[in-house]
């Protein structure tokens, strides 16, 4: 049997563990005399039966303080754990928002995929945020935002260089201040007169000119991005006619009021270039302008090729940027109206790769620009891409053309002259 000393030592060890608990003194079990030790058994064990209860509920209480932060981290670690999910169940829960709450799912969605890694805009307007609110398709949600961003990277491009323009301006300008003279002898044109004379030429053309229709009901047969395409396009072709020396008068017809082609087109231009523009803006469309016997439609599906440029047409070119290739839509429309359709002679002058025979606006605009002012089809057509063309350093003209009929006789009758390679 152990000594009542032994077991008063062990007891005073599991005290001092305890919080809150007095360390006894070692002497006092040496100096106690044994009979006093062994009436003192059961006082011992009850203090180490209580000792043991206060140690289980020192436990239980650590156990519950460790379940609570547990359940304080948990909800933390929840809402890092939906900022982190896949993309494809983020557009999903996009799609699945509410009509009215999908420009929010859409700032959600790119928040999402910005902290994911993927390739999202740095910046969005308003306008960006309502054409993204409106796609469906995952696809369709990445090339807008991947359109985005070029347009972005081009816009900084932009300003970058209207910067080192600046630059350069203000220091040719500090150089030409340092010089006491200037060379008179070839007059200088400001930018304001040739503003004046190009708008003078454009009214001129309103009053006098041979119009050019472009029919712009083709809102609902394209894309959001093909739309905005086509109207920075027509920026571009509106630009061209103020620039020629014999401008078209241009008629936008069929342009919905209100609606996004408008929309689109006082976003691209400017609301006051939009109303007060030197071009016709109207609603009506294209076969009420003018008889429907002088109305020519211009479309790259139909057979009769316009070989010689009539002055007193009204060509008509459709507003459509189709990237999906949609043969026959701007055909069957002019069939509608019963008015007739021609083509470019692209394969009379030019040797053609494979592929589609359609242009942009701005290209059939300097086309006809061109061939209205002294109706050369071959310095017209030079403004053909040269990557739709099969030999583009040569003169590019087929076996049909008459100039190349006419050079090979020139070269036969002169003697001692070049003959013809066999083929």
């Amino acid at each position: 049997m152990a000594s009542p000393s032994w077991l008063l030592g062990r007891i005073a060890r599991i005290v001092r563990i305890l919080p809150g608990t007095t360390r006894p003194a070692r002497s006092a079990s040496r100096l106690v005399e044994p009979e006093v030790a062994e009436g003192r058994v059961d006082t011992v064990k009850e203090s180490a039966e209580v000792s043991s209860a206060g140690l289980d509920a020192w436990k239980t209480v650590a156990r519950e303080g460790v379940r609570e932060q547990e359940s304080e981290t948990s909800p933390k670690r929840a809402t890092q754990s939906e900022l982190f999910i896949s993309p494809t169940r983020a557009f999903e829960e996009f799609v699945n928002a509410e009509p009215g709450e999908r420009q929010e799912a859409v700032k959600v969605l790119i928040e999402n995929w910005r902290r994911v890694g993927m390739a999202v805009p740095s910046t969005f307007s308003d306008e960006e945020l309502q054409d993204a609110a409106t796609l469906n398709s995952n696809r369709a949600m990445r090339r807008y935002f991947e359109f985005l961003i070029k347009r972005q990277g081009m816009r900084k491009a932009q300003q970058l260089k209207r910067e080192e323009r600046r630059l350069s301006k203000a220091q040719d300008e500090s150089i030409n201040q340092e010089r006491p003279f200037r060379n008179t002898f070839v007059r200088t044109f400001f930018n304001d007169v040739l503003e004046k004379d190009e708008g003078w030429r454009l009214v001129q053309a309103m009053r006098f000119g041979q119009p050019l229709l472009f029919d712009m009901s083709y809102e609902e047969d394209m894309t959001m991005r093909e739309r905005k395409n086509c109207v920075q396009q027509m920026g571009k072709v509106i630009g061209l006619n103020r620039r020629a020396l014999r401008p078209f008068h241009l008629h936008l017809c069929g342009l919905v009021e209100g609606g996004l082609m408008q929309k689109d087109f006082i976003r691209e231009i400017g609301e006051r270039a939009f109303h007060q523009g030197l071009f016709t803006i109207t609603t009506k469309p294209f076969y009420e302008i003018a008889p429907v016997h002088e109305l020519v439609y211009l479309t790259p599906d139909s057979r009769c090729k316009l070989l010689e440029f009539d002055p007193k047409a009204f060509y008509v070119i459709g507003g459509i940027v189709d990237k999906n290739m949609q043969p026959g839509l701007s055909l069957a429309k002019a069939k509608r109206a019963g008015i007739k359709t021609a083509c470019l002679p692209l394969d009379h002058y030019l040797t053609w790769r494979l592929g589609s025979k359609n242009l942009t606006l701005n290209q059939m605009t300097s086309i006809l620009v061109s061939v209205a002012e002294d109706g050369d089809w071959l310095r017209a057509l030079q403004h053909v891409p040269q990557r739709k063309i099969r030999n583009p350093t040569s003169a590019s003209l087929g076996s049909e053309s008459e100039p190349q009929a006419e050079r090979s006789s020139w070269w036969s009758v002169i003697p001692g002259g070049p003959r013809p390679r066999r083929r």
